[in-house]
């Protein structure tokens, strides 16, 4: 999320259970925040959906959600700018086709008033170019989706984009058949603000690729990038408080040897210089203790 800049992510089949969801707040809370849907009577099994806002890109929004189809659907509702909010669809479909089309009807019934983006794993298509080899998934929950779609007037970006292009989101190991059935659709009145409709390897190790498309709000102020701080839990790093004693004690011994203050030399300069090599002496350390962090959540 940091370094491809994506503001808002949306997962699904998450395996988020609480005791999960706690150890990914405690190491990266400073940097995310994390919405999440389970499946209620297996928190940590296969079902589940979750939304990801990187505080970064972020910080400046309110937001709410809700729950549409527990497990299966979550609604967020950010405050893009003062007269401008962003509703947001996350959606996890089932395989079966039968509860595919009761799960679309049941979307449809749903208020969940306007709806800018639908995003997921919608584990169907109605294309014959979405699959290889071609084919039409089950008729009457492809009907049922067209119909949520059309009420909601939600269109299929890449595919507007990409009228007659073949390019595919999950491949099934077994059979080697291929699918997008991972897609996101914008209101109609949005896609002249959507840019940059893109599918990319996501990075960790997953049969399924990244989606990703960016939306501009023409409406919002200008925001600079800020200024870096620590991490929250950087402060209880034996080696990060280590270094802080003894850049401090450093510190301090320059301060009681300054002599004559010149333009170059004085008190000032010396606790800029001193807030520098903490930056340095922390990010050294982060960039040691997350790659490990990163292979247990692994």
């Amino acid at each position: 999320m940091r370094d491809g800049k994506i503001a808002v992510l949306a997962i699904q089949e998450t395996h988020l259970s609480s005791q999960r969801l706690d150890e990914v707040e405690r190491l990266f809370g400073g940097s995310v925040t994390i919405c999440s849907s389970p499946d209620p009577e297996n928190d940590g099994g296969a079902r589940g959906v979750a939304i990801v806002l990187n505080k970064r890109l972020t910080k400046e929004m309110n937001y709410e959600w809700r729950e549409v189809v527990p497990e299966r659907a979550m609604l967020m509702r950010l405050t893009w700018s003062a007269r401008r909010t962003l509703s947001i669809l996350n959606v996890y479909a089932p395989n079966a086709p039968r509860e595919g089309e009761a799960f679309w009807r049941a979307l449809k019934e749903a208020d969940m008033g306007t709806v800018d983006i639908a995003m997921g794993d919608w584990n169907i298509t109605y294309d014959r170019l979405d699959r290889l080899p071609s084919g039409h998934d089950d008729l009457e929950s492809g009907r049922a989706l067209t119909s949520m779609l059309s009420d909601m007037n939600l269109v299929d970006g890449w595919r507007k984009e990409n009228p007659d292009s073949r390019m595919f989101t999950y491949m099934q190991a077994s059979t080697g058949s291929q699918s997008r059935i991972d897609r996101i659709y914008a209101r109609r009145a949005l896609l002249s603000d959507a840019i940059d409709w893109e599918v990319r390897e996501s990075g960790i190790p997953t049969d399924h690729r990244l989606i990703s498309v960016r939306i501009a709000n023409y409406q919002a102020p200008f925001i600079g990038k800020g200024r870096w701080a620590m991490p929250e839990q950087m402060l209880n790093d034996e080696g990060v408080t280590k270094a802080m004693r003894e850049e401090a004690n450093a510190f301090l011994t320059k301060l009681s040897n300054l002599g004559t203050r010149t333009p170059s030399n004085n008190v000032q300069t010396a606790f800029q210089e001193f807030k520098n090599r903490l930056i340095v002496c922390v990010r050294n350390r982060m960039k040691t203790k997350l790659p490990k962090a990163k292979r247990n959540i692994k």
